[in-house]
């Protein structure tokens, strides 16, 4: 293994190395031996074969840092059993990969065995040839049961995010299997606003619930997340299954930024609800006043018309009685209440003069008489 180690060229020297042949074994270190002491040589040699025939690959032999979980970036224990034996922290040398995996992933600078591992470490390139191979958009990590899209958004890349969600098939609402987050949850836990502004504008909510009903804003770690995602329509009063609001997350994280923040947008509600009500007495005052004054101007109405109708009643009572052609003006006809109370006041008013004319006729008889 420590010839294969002083063989095999760092990261940043892959390049210079020299490619292998066509058909040449590849020499396996001490620690890369198989589970039963024996290299596949089949293995060895196609995989040679096909290197030598890729024009992307520089180098076969690449190193990978071994994750604190004791494994390399190759996840897929059935593919790369021989990697579980190296000691945590170091580096070794990766002379094969299987043949499955071969038809999606290409070796390019630093291999990987999976596409999350590549969107750990940024390289567009890796993802979007194991996807133009064939590789499924929408596969989950045997491990964290994550897709690539929320990999990608918790790692804050933009471009590889924009790669996926405009890939063919890519489902932009899934949820990781722990957790039930969404890629905008992601997001928000890693406090990428360019990631967030991207994921809604491509129909992610910003209101999105996870199993315990917490939003993106409930996990934003900073204030430019904080910002975007109330741009598109998140608000800082929600609760969680527990009752806490955005700013009690952030205090119990301690983002003293993120909860002055929250702070400040609920005292800015408050300021804009009290301003509202005021607006509100001042406009019914305004509308009570503007109403009094139409109603006064009404009634003014009312009476000056009532002043014309009874105008128009006396010119018509003192006019002429006949039109100019000879035939008899026409007057409006009283209502039946009115002719009664007429004809009534008709009738006593003949009575009264009635029993006058008779006494006065009586007087004259008696004076007529009486003198001769």
């Amino acid at each position: 293994m420590a010839d294969a180690e002083a063989a095999a060229p760092g990261l940043g020297e892959a390049e210079a190395g020299p490619a292998p042949e066509e058909g040449e074994d590849v020499p396996a270190g001490d620690g890369e031996e198989s589970g039963d002491g024996e290299a596949p040589e089949d293995a060895s040699t196609s995989l040679t074969a096909q290197v030598a025939q890729h024009e992307m690959i520089r180098c076969c032999v690449t190193h990978e840092r071994v994750h604190n979980s004791g494994f390399t970036v190759y996840q897929r224990n059935r593919y790369d059993l021989e990697n579980r034996r190296s000691r945590r922290g170091t580096e070794i040398a990766h002379l094969q990969l299987a043949a499955k995996q071969r038809r999606y992933f290409t070796a390019v600078g630093v291999s990987h065995s999976d596409p999350w591992a590549a969107i750990r470490d940024r390289n567009f390139s890796y993802v979007y040839d194991a996807l133009r191979r064939g590789f499924p958009v929408n596969e989950r990590d045997k491990t964290s049961g994550r897709t690539m899209l929320h990999e990608a958004a918790a790692v804050g890349d933009a471009e590889i995010c924009e790669l996926l969600l405009d890939w063919p098939g890519c489902s932009r609402q899934a949820r990781c299997l722990v957790g039930r987050d969404s890629a905008i949850h992601f997001a928000a836990t890693g406090g990428n606003w360019r990631v967030i502004d991207m994921l809604c504008r491509y129909g992610a909510d910003a209101r999105d619930l996870d199993k315990y009903r917490l939003t993106p804003m409930h996990m934003a770690t900073t204030t430019a997340a904080v910002q975007h995602l109330m741009r598109f329509g998140a608000d800082e009063r929600d609760r969680d299954r527990f009752g806490r609001t955005p700013g009690m997350c952030a205090d119990e994280r301690g983002d003293a930024d993120v909860a002055a923040l929250m702070a400040e947008l609920v005292l800015m509600r408050l300021k804009r609800a009290q301003q509202k009500e005021q607006n509100k007495h001042v406009i019914a005052k305004k509308a009570s006043v503007v109403r009094e004054q139409r109603l006064a101007e009404a009634a003014a109405r009312d009476e000056i018309r009532a002043k014309k109708q009874r105008l128009r009643a006396l010119k018509d009572d003192y006019a002429a009685w006949r039109l100019p052609d000879g035939s008899a003006k026409s007057r409006p006809q009283p209502s039946p209440a009115k002719a009664a109370a007429d004809e009534a006041s008709h009738k006593a008013l003949l009575a009264k003069y009635d029993a006058r004319a008779r006494k006065a006729g009586r007087d004259a008889t008696l004076r007529l008489f009486g003198s001769r």
